[in-house]
């Protein structure tokens, strides 16, 4: 079924239609989304004909995207592939590209987990302590920090407002819940496709989230968190765009204790007003008080 804003997926990839039922639970929302609309895709994605002539998934998942099948792909097309460790995007340029893939609990997660959890940057900025607190993930993307965030124990609104992303976050998610060793990391997981301040609007009357988490694509960040084949993809769904202060201020509405922004560490901060940042060897996570609250 094709989601929308106020289509909730849980963990096991089921899909739930009621913005009744979304407002009355106590908050699942749930990303690279982003502060705007779905603007025009800079690539077309694409699935190659021979493909999905002998691959029912693949077909069915170009059904429920619109996506065209075609013999003679071309760059820069993006190619939706399928195979046994799930979906992915393929550039058609450089030849012999690699894959893209949201991977929770692959090599690449288990790599970047290693060491002190508690330690790490991103944990030090969202607050990680006795009990971790409910983050919504405003700009989900490839899905890497929410991981993250569900490991250190903390319950993850994932929001997510591109199809493509939002559907290989969800295939992610499904692959993760049915396998032991992630299912329950996995549950702690909520994605949500949509507009990222529609979200934030929504949880005032829902719940509101302990902190929201921010990684705008303009400053630079994404240039040092993503590998370079992840980035160019990623750009290629997405392309350049300007931050918006408007979905700062969403967030420091929303939220009942912080707004971590992730940004370059040489990068200026999104917007004036910040309490603290903590810094790691590239990146540098900004921390802002939500809106009429006397400490972070």
């Amino acid at each position: 079924m094709p989601l929308g804003l106020g289509n909730r997926v849980d963990a096991r990839g089921r899909a739930h239609c009621s913005a009744d039922a979304f407002l009355d639970r106590r908050i699942e929302f749930l990303d690279h989304a982003t502060q705007r609309m779905e603007p025009a895709v800079h690539s077309e994605v694409v699935v190659r004909a021979t493909d999905s002539r002998g691959d029912s998934v693949l077909a069915a998942a170009a059904r429920e995207l619109g996506l065209r099948a075609t013999d003679q792909p071309e760059a820069p097309a993006l190619l939706l592939v399928h195979d046994a460790e799930g979906f992915g995007l393929r550039p058609l340029r450089p030849a012999r590209a690699g894959t893209v893939r949201v991977e929770f609990g692959g090599a690449r997660s288990r790599g970047r987990l290693s060491g002190s959890l508690r330690s790490q940057p991103l944990a030090r900025a969202v607050g990680i302590g006795a009990a971790p607190p409910h983050v919504l993930d405003a700009t989900g993307g490839l899905g890497r920090d929410a991981w993250l965030l569900a490991t250190l124990g903390c319950r993850v609104t994932l929001v997510e407002r591109h199809r493509i992303l939002a559907f290989l976050l969800r295939a992610a998610l499904a692959r993760a819940a049915a396998s032991p060793a992630t299912a329950a990391c996995a549950a702690r997981i909520e994605l949500l496709e949509g507009d990222a301040r529609e979200a934030l609007r929504g949880c005032m009357d829902a719940g509101r989230p302990d902190v929201v988490y921010l990684d705008p694509m303009f400053g630079g960040s994404r240039r040092t968190a993503l590998a370079r084949l992840d980035l160019q993809v990623v750009q290629q769904l997405l392309g350049e765009e300007p931050d918006d202060p408007k979905l700062l201020q969403a967030a420091r509405a929303a939220a009942r204790r912080r707004v971590v922004v992730k940004r370059l560490r040489t990068a200026p901060p999104l917007a004036p007003g910040r309490s603290h940042a903590v810094a790691g060897q590239a990146i540098r996570f900004d921390v802002y008080r939500p809106d009429g609250a006397a400490g972070g």
